[in-house]
């Protein structure tokens, strides 16, 4: 019975493998002539966040406050201009508490854990 449903399994895989090859090897069906020639819509804007603007890559100008980043719960923090880092650095600063402590508390489950299964 065992080896009946290997052969099953091995010849499903053989047969989806079968289709798909057929279908990478079918041809493209030609375009139509008017149709190809109409023009395109206008594309739709991205709402992905690599299609958003980010300022910090535009060329830093006197004028502007290029140097600042606006920081949730922080306000405006004031960052080195020539360290592409900075930013990670401060964050990191900023957030070694509470990294700390979820640690802890990871680290006091763990403990509890074990000595549950002990």
């Amino acid at each position: 019975m065992r080896h009946r449903w290997k052969w099953i399994s091995a010849l499903t895989i053989a047969a989806v493998l079968g289709f798909g090859w057929w279908l990478r090897q079918r041809p493209s069906p030609p375009v139509p002539g008017p149709l190809a020639a109409a023009s395109a819509p206008a594309p739709f804007p991205s709402l992905w966040p690599a299609s958003i603007p980010n300022p910090a890559l535009a060329a830093a100008r006197k004028d502007d406050h290029s140097d600042e980043i606006e920081v949730c719960g922080a306000g405006k923090v004031k960052l080195d201009r020539d360290d592409p880092s900075a930013a990670g650095k401060y964050l990191n600063a900023r957030a070694k508490n509470s990294r700390l402590r979820w640690l802890a508390a990871l680290r006091k489950q763990q403990a509890s854990v074990r000595l549950t299964r002990a």
